[in-house]
């Protein structure tokens, strides 16, 4: 995260990892139910400089509330991509023969297709109803 200058706003990204995204991760254990502001890789200080603010937890608050609706929808959109990709997932896996193959820091990967779409939406609605509770704490 960076500050931009002469503007009134802080600039995140690009967003990557997601080879480990989505409790994927095995350094941090079950991170479905933890906050990474004290569980995420150091250095965590511009997280933790927000979290004192109590005007950007009111935001953070705000913006979850308005936005959780759209949130809530992500497990049928998995369902929707997961037919879309079929055809090319059993493609892929037909050329490459990755299945068990160790990446970094990631868990072992899933037994089948089928099983990862699985544990990303169990992943999904669990990591909702954890966000929904704690944010609303505020």
């Amino acid at each position: 995260m960076s500050k931009e200058r002469d503007v009134d706003y802080f600039v995140m990204g690009p967003v990557w990892d997601f080879d480990i995204a989505f409790n994927n991760d095995n350094r941090i254990p079950n991170a479905t139910t933890r906050l990474m502001t004290n569980a995420a890789h150091e250095p965590r200080t511009w997280i933790n400089r927000f979290m004192q603010d109590d005007t950007f937890k009111d935001a953070l608050k705000a913006r979850w509330n308005a936005k959780k609706g759209e949130l809530r929808s992500l497990t049928g959109y998995v369902d929707e991509l997961a037919k879309l990709l079929d055809m090319s997932q059993k493609a892929n896996f037909k050329r490459w023969e990755i299945k068990n193959q160790a990446l970094g820091h990631a868990n072992p990967a899933p037994a089948s297709y089928q099983e990862a779409i699985t544990q990303l939406k169990n992943y999904l609605e669990a990591r909702y109803n954890f966000l929904d509770v704690e944010f609303n704490k505020w």
